[in-house]
């Protein structure tokens, strides 16, 4: 989901790979509640700091991950989150919103069910605008509920640096999870 040319180029040259986008060919919505197509097609599934940006709520996109896995496939994941506390959730009563500019700045407008307006300023985005304003700084102890919750068994926190390989964290609170679809799903 949306990898970095650092793993798509060097994986597209060893696996039938496919680099899918939000925004841009080939278009990808883990949201989508029909993955029908996708479904069980792949060992291994690479999703680098994507989740933080999908709409509340987001354990939707979790079980659609797991459902993308065949038996027995990994999950490489990551998203910046903090080691205690809880998930902040910046915008959970999005309804019918867009992104505007007022006053030089960006803003949601958002329309409530009830018809009533927010708008939300101090908006972060990260690496560019649109699909990558920031819903959510996640908590560990709520993401490892949710890998647990859609299913996935032998989860793992990789926090070890191993600089002799380039696995060195700039900082502390984004480390690579590991999560597999157990081989029996029955």
């Amino acid at each position: 989901m949306s990898d970095s040319d650092i793993y798509a180029q060097p994986l597209s040259k060893l696996y039938a790979y496919e680099n899918t986008f939000y925004d841009r060919e080939p278009k990808f919505d883990v949201t989508v509640a029909k993955l029908s197509a996708r479904k069980g097609r792949y060992k291994f599934v690479i999703s680098s700091d994507v989740y933080e940006h999908i709409p509340y709520p987001v354990d939707i996109a979790f079980h659609n991950l797991y459902n993308l896995l065949a038996p027995g496939g990994i999950c490489i994941f990551s998203v910046p989150f903090d080691n205690t506390g809880s998930t902040k959730e910046h915008f959970p009563a999005l309804h019918e919103w867009q992104i505007s500019v007022r006053d030089g700045k960006r803003v949601i407008i958002n329309k409530l069910e009830d018809g009533s307006i927010q708008i939300f300023e101090n908006l972060c985005f990260h690496g560019g605008s649109g699909a990558t304003l920031e819903m959510r700084r996640f908590a560990q102890n709520h993401l490892l509920s949710l890998f647990n919750l859609a299913g996935f068994k032998d989860i793992h926190i990789h926090s070890e640096e191993l600089p002799e390989h380039g696995i060195i964290f700039g900082t502390k609170d984004s480390y690579v999870i590991s999560a597999r679809k157990p081989h029996n799903t029955n």
